[in-house]
């Protein structure tokens, strides 16, 4: 008699049993994260602004709690001059165009209630391009290299601002010398 609940209850536990091993089912999401953005920065040394365009990835990597990001960096920035030579050299008409690139590794930490913070670094090339007036233009490449810090702030679950800080510099190329400068900027990022 006791076998007859028994035999009646197995295929009502087999039944339980699969829900429960279909539930547990799931796929871990992506840890790599792509992300594209742009920011504006004020040169203090040049008293120019700089528009700049990044792209990279947000790895899975997190030493010390702070997750490793790897991007490429383009700026721009125009010195247009009319009564001085870039740099502060009088007397002559000139316009300075110069177009940093770099390679950047930034470390993040998550701080809560949507904010965090930030620092890096990065290395690359600027591309320079001089002109005087009545005399000509002279192009040059120089290394270049920033460091920079700051915070930002998740907007949506693929959208963040930041603001900071950043030095960056810039060798000097055959005709001018170029220079260190501070800048303080503010930027927009895109996460896919």
């Amino acid at each position: 008699m006791l076998l007859i609940p028994i035999a009646l209850a197995m295929p009502l536990h087999a039944g339980v049993s699969e829900v429960v091993t279909q539930q547990q089912t799931y796929s871990e999401p992506n840890p790599w994260e792509w992300f594209a953005g742009g920011s504006v920065s004020y040169l203090f040394e040049y008293d120019e602004p700089m528009y700049s365009i990044n792209a990279g990835v947000k790895s899975p990597w997190s030493p010390f709690g702070f997750r490793t990001s790897f991007f490429l960096e383009a700026g721009y920035v125009e010195d247009d001059n009319e009564s001085q030579i870039p740099l502060g050299v009088s007397g002559i008409d000139s316009d300075l165009e110069f177009v940093p690139v770099t390679a950047n590794v930034q470390f993040e930490k998550a701080l809560g209630n949507n904010w965090g913070i930030y620092f890096g670094g990065g290395v690359g090339a600027a591309f320079t391009d001089l002109k005087v007036l009545n005399v000509g233009h002279d192009h040059d490449t120089v290394f270049a290299a920033q460091a920079f810090a700051g915070v930002n702030y998740t907007i949506a679950d693929h959208s963040e601002i930041y603001a900071g800080g950043r030095w960056i510099h810039i060798d000097d190329t055959e005709n001018y010398n170029m220079d260190q400068t501070w800048a303080a900027e503010l930027g927009y990022r895109w996460k896919f």
